[in-house]
């Protein structure tokens, strides 16, 4: 038996070139090594502590990894851009980095001090370091199969309510948002109760008072007329991403149709009326369009009505620039009452 052992254990360590290696990793002391090494399934650990733990995210700039300090169990949301960035993007990045340092709102994802341990040199692009919000994003509550119709009414409500503060914040700022969906709002839960927050500035773009923009950038689905008409544009854009999202919320679909691109339903809703907030196609593959929400949803009646009108507004078609400042007056107006009067329903 002994023989047989000491037989196996030599040829062992002689096929195998990795053997050294495993018997150093079995016995070093993860929090010994002053760099970076592998630790677990493939997760990081730093000498403080730091584990990486998940992927959150990816979009065009980059990747959210989530990070969780194994001794003091605080966690950080960290995001780190491509290396691939062209120069147009990086100084989009870098914009990101800064407004988020910047601002602070129970309705925005705050951003934090990025951990030393999980920082780069100064000759790099920057981190960005975010609080960390568990719920998860309002694209994940849209689908899942009890939301085909809708979410229940208090879910709408309080939606609504915390993604108007923000947009009402970000404006008052003179920023613009430009790419409201529901893959940038998260949820996270403060003193037992559900929050819902904006992410993703990195299409967000300051204006001077006044000024306009031109640029064509946000997500296709929730993307405003005035993008796809080549037109200048204001903080009108998110007013109707805004509405996009409302509608999505309240019924579980986008209002117009729904199964086609922005470029293709652009010349079909040209011709809207101020009042239709949603369209479909009927049984003869005609528009029909309507100014009323379409049912099953969730709402009270009283509260239907509210929504309907304050959908009318977001959702108004503005090809015609002269119509802008009146209607930045007229969304805006309608916000802040929604937004005041909502604690009354």
């Amino acid at each position: 038996m002994k023989t047989w052992t000491r037989a196996f254990v030599l040829f062992y360590t002689k096929k195998s070139s990795v053997t050294p290696m495993l018997q150093a990793a079995s016995v070093r002391d993860p929090f010994s090594d002053p760099k970076v090494m592998a630790y677990g399934k493939g997760r990081k650990i730093s000498r403080e502590g730091w584990v990486e733990e998940r992927c959150l995210g990816s979009g065009s700039f980059g990747t959210v990894m989530l990070y969780e300090n194994k001794i003091t169990k605080e966690q950080v949301a960290l995001k780190r851009c491509r290396l691939d960035l062209n120069a147009h993007n990086r100084k989009l990045w870098q914009q990101e980095v800064d407004i988020m340092k910047r601002l602070n709102h129970p309705n925005l994802v705050s951003a934090k001090d990025v951990p030393p341990p999980l920082g780069v040199s100064d000759d790099e692009l920057p981190l960005l370091a975010m609080e960390f919000c568990s719920g998860g994003d309002l694209r994940k509550v849209l689908n899942s199969p009890e939301s085909c119709c809708g979410l229940k009414e208090k879910t709408v409500l309080k939606i609504a309510c915390d993604v108007a503060a923000a947009v009402e914040f970000l404006h008052g700022h003179r920023i613009i948002h430009r790419d409201l969906k529901p893959e940038n709002i998260v949820i996270n839960h403060v003193d037992n109760k559900v929050v819902y927050k904006l992410i993703d500035l990195g299409y967000a773009k300051e204006l001077d008072q006044g000024s306009l923009a031109t640029t064509f950038v946000g997500t296709l689905k929730y993307v405003a007329p005035e993008l796809l008409d080549k037109v200048k544009y204001t903080k009108t854009v998110d007013y109707w991403s805004f509405g996009t999202v409302l509608f999505e919320c309240i019924t579980g679909i986008r209002p117009f149709l729904p199964e086609l691109s922005p470029f293709q339903w652009y010349n079909k809703v040209l011709g809207k009326g101020p009042d239709d907030i949603c369209a479909y196609f009927d049984l003869k593959e005609d528009i029909q369009f309507f100014s009323v929400l379409p049912t099953p949803n969730s709402l009270c009646r009283q509260l239907q009505d509210k929504f309907v009108a304050l959908l009318r507004l977001l959702l108004l078609w503005t090809p015609s620039y002269a119509e802008v400042q009146c209607l930045i007056v007229a969304r805006g107006s309608v916000l802040m009452c929604f937004k005041r009067s909502s604690t009354l329903w």
